[in-house]
């Protein structure tokens, strides 16, 4: 059985395409979502009502856009919220985090509310699949 599990949430289609081929032949078992959503839904966490639900669907890695649904803005919420479900599994290091944006800004405004980010997806992939 495959332990190594990843949900990948990239808004450009062949970024999705080619990040998840990589991340297939590291071993991975991949599931793609193109929004916060389809990553919400693929961890079990309820979107709709009040509350915060935990995650009924862990995985091993998680690697999105940090700005995921709002291409180019400073907006990184949805980093935010998928870190903010899954922080205490990395911390305990049962799961590895990582999230990407080529706005600098927005990379900056991520990293002081404590999203680990890096500038460019071909970094912070590297830099996941390197821990691994």
């Amino acid at each position: 059985m495959n332990k190594k599990r990843a949900l990948v949430g990239l808004h450009n289609p062949a970024n999705l395409k080619y990040t998840s081929l990589l991340m297939k032949a590291e071993g991975f078992k991949v599931t793609k979502a193109r929004t916060l959503d389809e990553m919400l839904q693929a961890m079990g966490v309820l979107t709709t009502g009040s509350g915060c639900a935990m995650p009924k669907n862990l995985f091993t890695h998680y690697f999105m856009d940090v700005n995921l649904g709002s291409p180019n803005s400073k907006y990184y919420s949805p980093a935010q919220r998928v870190y903010d479900l899954v922080k205490s599994h990395v911390e305990s290091g049962e799961a590895k985090f990582s999230s990407a944006s080529n706005n600098f800004q927005t990379v900056k405004l991520a990293r002081a509310a404590g999203i680990p980010v890096y500038f460019g997806h071909e970094e912070s992939l590297r830099i996941l699949l390197e821990e691994i």
